[in-house]
């Protein structure tokens, strides 16, 4: 029984592992996608992980000729996650989107809500740099599916 005890209480914790692996903080990825009729739109990724928790936004700005769009957040999951070095399993507690309007170039509210999806993504720590892979296509690779891409370095912002 004592040594039952002992075993538990000596496992790391989902904080410890995070801290351990320095990934606590958020995390930003950047990078740019061709749209529709050949309009780039610039995307940010913020990731940000702490107490086996996870946040991960997604932004987009449509690039216009006066380039003053700004960022908007078109997407949000929150959840848990657990880590081993160089792999994550991340736990979907809810998500969220917002869908844009051309006709009054407006975005709807971003709504919460319940989910369950499951992720297994690859992860590599160099200094500051987080590199992340998940073959959302199941093909086999980190090439990329249709505009999204497969692979994101991201940097740590905090």
């Amino acid at each position: 029984m004592l040594f039952l005890a002992l075993l538990i209480a000596c496992q790391p914790s989902e904080d410890t592992k995070i801290v351990k692996y320095d990934l606590a903080g958020t995390w930003e990825s950047t990078f740019e996608i061709k749209g529709s009729k050949d309009q780039i739109e610039k995307n940010r990724v913020l990731l940000t992980l702490s107490e086996g928790t996870y946040q991960y936004s997604w932004y987009k700005k449509l690039i216009k000729e006066d380039d003053t769009t700004d960022w908007i957040e078109i997407s949000r999951e929150v959840g848990r996650v657990s880590m081993t070095e160089g792999y994550m399993q991340w736990t979907a507690d809810s998500y969220g989107h917002r869908r844009y309007n051309k006709s009054n170039d407006t975005w709807t509210q971003l709504r919460m809500h319940p989910s369950s999806n499951d992720h297994a993504v690859f992860s590599s720590l160099e200094g500051n740099k987080l590199t992340l892979k998940e073959d959302y296509n199941v093909d086999g690779d980190y090439d990329g599916f249709f505009n999204r891409p497969e692979t994101l370095i991201f940097l740590k912002k905090e």
